[in-house]
């Protein structure tokens, strides 16, 4: 067991004789604690070190931490979503007023996504969950910590990039674990050079899960995206994200792998789709891998490879695949012959003809990769790629316009008493955010704007989105002033889903609680069903299908009904 008073916070490693870490270096006083974070040397559920917060996102906090009962180095994930709550002095979190609804509902997501991580513990690629509790006013899950680094760390440190050859290795069992993580329901939406880390063991491995609402661009939390890496459909409130969504981020983070870089950001290719693989980097692929790279980076969902089994089959090269990549080849490398053709003999090509094949209807223009064997003026040509960093939210994160009043002398006001200054400052839209990200706008965490929270049901904004402001955009109030939101608590009457049949009754009274039904209205009932396993959801009082207030009792029915298998394994 090490003992607690002589451990490093940055790694959990015992210190040297003279204080010193011979591990990582890690000096306290050189790096504070992440502004908000537990503090240092907190101990949770008893067992619990905790250490360094090193990453933070709209949805929490991740730490090192020492388990006390293991004697191990663990990862703390905690559920702290940004502009929803704040840190009391106790270490405890404290929901910010107005903003019960959005914490209890995604804390509900949060311990949702932990249980079905615990449940992936065969899956190598990711770090399995070993525990999930409850303490502090929020949740908590530990996860195994290995030594690693970031994929985009390592590949700094090895010339920038891999060749196919090394990548293909590494990047394949990663893809049978997304496969894995997305039978189960689960999609990560964030995968990128920084949410994957290779351990000692040479492996990569997948991190940074968070709930669905941080990937998102409108929701009650604060969003996160990695440009290059993140798909349209997630800056779309409109759009479903879904399988698809992964195998985008998956191919960047590919992309970027071979090539140097990662493609552009998605919004910006929406505008001006040029995304180009050097000829020198072309020569060391599989042609059907290219191809494979071109489906799975169509910039619209309806145009890209769809999940990992199609992905998986394409960028292995099965017969269909390698006679389509072979007509990509010729294709684009007669496109670029034509392009630098010095004759006026426009007239002798169609245009369509040197359109690589596409899926789906074709709205998005394909991506351009250069084959070996491209005229050498081309290649000259070249120009890498720049990373948009857009940012999904700037027009609540930038700070508005401050006008003073103008100062007064004495000469002005003569022996009138002085003139009082007032600052105004102009409210920023709020309609269509969620309070989460208006919370987190400068003028709101400055204290130049107080924000008043009421509620109401409403069909037309989803749970969590601000549908009024009494302040319009572009309108001043003065300094330190308040304005008021009224937030929507979503529809009032919501259809019970046909998806916690077959669920426990935990499980099923969380999908209920994230719908809005309160808790104390879910009632559990037996009932012997002899088709259907033993303690499972096997119907409800209102129809699967139907709409039901959220205030109303719901009866949930749980199969009592023993077999005799069931009887004697107990």
């Amino acid at each position: 067991m090490r003992d607690i008073n002589n451990i490093c916070l940055g790694c959990m490693n015992e210190l040297e004789q003279n204080g010193t870490c011979g591990y990582c270096s890690f000096a306290e006083r050189a790096f504070p604690q992440l502004t908000d974070a537990l503090p240092y040397r907190t101990v949770l559920e008893g067992r619990y070190f905790v250490g360094r917060a090193f990453e933070s996102n709209g949805e929490g906090m991740t730490y090192i931490a020492y388990d006390k009962v293991t004697d191990s180095t663990v990862r703390l994930r905690e559920y702290f979503p940004e502009g929803l709550c704040e840190r009391a002095p106790d270490g405890a979190v404290r929901v910010v007023s107005g903003c019960e609804y959005d914490f209890n509902d995604c804390m509900l997501e949060f311990l949702k996504l932990a249980r079905n991580l615990a449940k992936m513990r065969e899956v190598s690629a990711i770090l399995p969950v070993f525990d999930i509790f409850e303490s502090n006013s929020t949740a908590y899950y530990i996860t195994e910590h290995i030594e690693s680094i970031t994929l985009g760390d390592f590949l700094k440190r090895n010339n920038n990039r891999l060749r196919w050859s090394q990548a293909r290795p590494l990047f394949m069992p990663l893809l049978s674990a997304i496969e894995a993580l997305h039978h189960a329901g689960i999609i990560h939406r964030g995968i990128s050079a920084q949410t994957i880390i290779i351990g000692r063991d040479s492996k990569l491995r997948l991190i940074g899960f968070c709930v669905e609402d941080v990937r998102l661009s409108r929701s009650a939390l604060v969003p996160e995206f990695f440009p290059g890496f993140t798909a349209i459909e997630q800056y779309d409130d409109e759009e479903q994200s879904g399988t698809w969504t992964d195998i985008y981020a998956f191919a960047a983070t590919l992309f970027r792998t071979l090539v140097g870089s990662p493609p552009p950001d998605v919004l910006e290719r929406a505008k001006n789709d040029s995304l180009i693989i050097p000829a020198d980097i072309t020569s060391e692929m599989p042609k059907y891998a290219l191809t494979a790279l071109a489906y799975a980076l169509q910039i619209y969902p309806e145009d890209r490879t769809a999940d990992v089994e199609a992905f998986r089959n394409e960028i292995s090269g099965s017969p269909v695949v390698s006679a389509q990549a072979e007509q990509a080849k010729n294709t684009l490398q007669s496109n670029a012959a034509y392009e630098n053709d010095d004759t006026d003999e426009d007239d002798e090509y169609d245009d369509d003809e040197y359109e690589a094949p596409r899926r789906g209807g074709g709205k998005a223009v394909f991506i351009a990769m250069l084959l070996t064997g491209v005229v050498i003026l081309i290649i000259g040509a070249l120009v890498y790629f720049t990373i948009f960093n857009k940012d999904s939210d700037s027009d609540l994160s930038s700070i508005a316009s401050v006008e003073s009043a103008p100062s007064f002398t004495s000469s002005d006001v003569s022996k009138e008493p002085a003139a009082s200054i007032t600052t105004m400052v102009n409210v920023f839209n709020m309609v269509g955010k969620s309070v989460a990200s208006a919370n987190s706008n400068e003028l709101v965490k400055n204290g130049s704007i107080k924000l008043k929270v009421s509620t109401r049901y409403d069909d037309s904004y989803k749970y969590g989105i601000i549908i009024e402001q009494s302040v319009k955009n572009g309108e001043t109030v003065e300094k330190g002033g308040e304005v008021s939101v009224v937030v929507s608590l979503g529809p009032q009457d919501v259809a019970v889903p046909g998806s916690i049949i077959g669920k426990t009754p935990d499980q099923a009274i969380i999908e209920l609680r994230l719908l809005g039904f309160i808790k104390e209205n879910i009632k559990t009932i037996d009932r012997e069903e002899p088709s259907l396993p033993y303690g499972v959801v096997i119907g409800t009082s209102v129809a699967t299908g139907a709409k039901a207030n959220i205030f109303d009792e719901i009866e949930v029915y749980v199969n009592s009904y023993r077999s005799n298998d069931d009887n004697e394994t107990e």
